[in-house]
């Protein structure tokens, strides 16, 4: 998720740009997916298939850490994680990323398990 907000937690929901990924299978290739959404479109169910795409992400170096508890109590981590590249001499560069280790459906708020991610370059100057 990226906003141009400084606060994930706080920025409203109309500044979130934001999109799902979902790891594939290296294998997996564009004629696969062209295969998938034919077949969707034949059983009638393509609405958002043309939507997907295959797409690399290359992020090179991150700063992360787990979280765990409840979305809303991400903040002082998200913090930590900026002090630490801070001190370290690095800033963020790219969009925030959240990896989602738990079903919240059916796991208790305060033992749901997230990876918070951000990418991050040496500081210039």
């Amino acid at each position: 998720m990226e906003t141009g907000h400084g606060d994930v937690m706080t920025a409203p929901l109309s500044e979130f740009s934001w999109k799902l990924l979902v790891r594939v299978p290296g294998f997996v290739t564009e004629g696969d997916l062209t295969a998938a959404q034919d077949e969707l479109k034949r059983k009638g169910k393509s609405a958002g298939a043309g939507k997907v795409g295959l797409e690399t992400v290359d992020e090179g170096q991150c700063v992360q850490m787990l979280h765990v508890g409840p979305y809303d109590k991400e903040q002082p981590a998200l913090d930590a994680m900026m002090r630490f590249a801070e001190e370290a001499g690095l800033e963020v560069h790219g969009p925030h990323h959240e990896i989602y280790l738990s079903d919240p459906r059916r796991t208790k708020p305060e033992r749901i398990k997230t990876i918070l991610r951000h990418p991050v370059r040496p500081k210039e100057g």
